[in-house]
């Protein structure tokens, strides 16, 4: 929720640790998670810096408009007579193409690529992209590519969604 937040409030266009600071300490003032909050804000300000390859250039989200970057943003649909209902952690728009950007909190003994490959693996992570980029299709909304950011040390995954046809 706090990632969210950063977004809807135009946060990730300039992050600064004591306005996210002020967002974590709204999100969970009573919670067990509020001793975690310093922690909890550099993750958030990392992963907001983080850089994107897109076409070889590094993009950070701080440079995506506010009209054209969506957090959390809902899908339903049928395909094969199967519903798919969710929601998208993030969608943007660069340069006329979509990208996704999705969450990861996963706690894992090192973040190698492989490591973090054989983790996508093991959840499916790549039919979770796949159904995303179907989603967005339906909305005429082209992916270009994901990005599995994984926040706990801010490393990702970037790749391609196969069409889900493929996948099931």
């Amino acid at each position: 929720d706090c990632l969210k937040i950063c977004f809807l409030t135009k946060v990730y266009q300039n992050p600064n640790f004591k306005k996210i600071e002020a967002i974590v300490n709204r999100q969970v003032p009573k919670s067990f998670l509020k001793e975690y909050g310093t922690h909890f804000c550099a993750l958030i300000e990392k992963a907001l810096l983080l850089p994107l390859d897109i076409e070889g250039k590094s993009i950070y989200l701080q440079e995506i408009p506010f009209t054209h970057i969506f957090a959390e943003t809902e899908f339903l649909f049928i395909h094969q007579n199967n519903y798919f209902k969710g929601f998208i952690d993030l969608i943007f728009m660069y340069e006329n193409n979509w990208y996704i950007v999705d969450w990861k909190s996963n706690i894992l003994t090192s973040y190698t690529q492989k490591e973090m490959q054989q983790e996508m693996q093991r959840h499916n992570y790549m039919l979770q992209a796949s159904i995303y980029e179907k989603a967005l299709d339906l909305q005429n909304k082209p992916v270009k590519k994901a990005f599995y950011v994984f926040l706990r040390e801010c490393k990702l995954v970037a790749f391609t969604p196969k069409p889900l046809e493929e996948c099931l």
